[in-house]
């Protein structure tokens, strides 16, 4: 049983060595799809330290009745394990037999990688809903989402719950995207609100 518990340690210890070696993750393999549910199921010291490099605070000025606060990044690796995340709070069997759960729960964004807005609204401000932000990648070129961005409210708790902020997410072709630092631009009725490099290949 020790030496068992000893080869499992070590075999956790060389996936995540891998992880080291990081780069966008173009096309997920069976050994990506494993590191990233075993990462799933660590600690949350390993877990925290891994989403700390998806996540930019920008905290751009206020616009009208918003601020953006961060800029989140999901790769197809990263939108895993944050499923395998999701059902190891339920500690339930998904993915545990192998990789068909996995691979299906997956399955809508393959090839993906998508850019969130993380918005706060002003509490004292006439609420008109999630505004329809613009989010590009931008050098020589424009990359634009490959469909209209999808907006969620984000809403206070108790009996009447009222609208505080929000989430815009614009999905991308992960093979347009590449390894490679895009400058990522957010914006507002055409007027840019953020402007902050993303090195993709830094990520997973």
């Amino acid at each position: 049983m020790h030496c068992r518990r000893l080869v499992a340690v070590l075999m956790f210890g060389a996936l995540f060595q891998q992880a080291d070696l990081r780069a966008l993750i173009l096309s997920l393999a069976a050994p990506d799809m494993e590191r990233a549910l075993a990462l799933a199921r660590s600690s949350d010291a390993a877990r925290a330290r891994f989403h700390a490099r998806y996540v930019v605070d920008v905290h751009a000025p206020a616009v009208e009745y918003f601020t953006v606060e961060q800029l989140e990044i999901i790769t197809e690796f990263r939108r895993l394990e944050l499923i395998g995340e999701d059902h190891a709070r339920l500690n339930d069997l998904f993915a545990r037999a192998g990789l068909r759960d996995a691979q299906e729960a997956l399955r809508p964004w393959r090839g993906h990688v998508s850019l969130v807005a993380h918005l706060r609204f002003d509490p004292s401000a006439y609420i008109v809903g999630v505004p329809a932000l613009d989010l590009t990648l931008e050098d020589s070129t424009v990359l634009h989402p490959i469909e209209e961005p999808h907006r969620t409210g984000i809403y206070s708790g108790g009996d009447t719950p009222s609208l505080i902020g929000g989430l815009v997410e614009a999905v991308f072709d992960a093979q347009s995207v590449g390894q490679k630092t895009w400058p990522a631009v957010i914006a507002w009725k055409a007027r840019p609100l953020v402007r902050v490099p993303i090195d993709f290949s830094a990520l997973e």
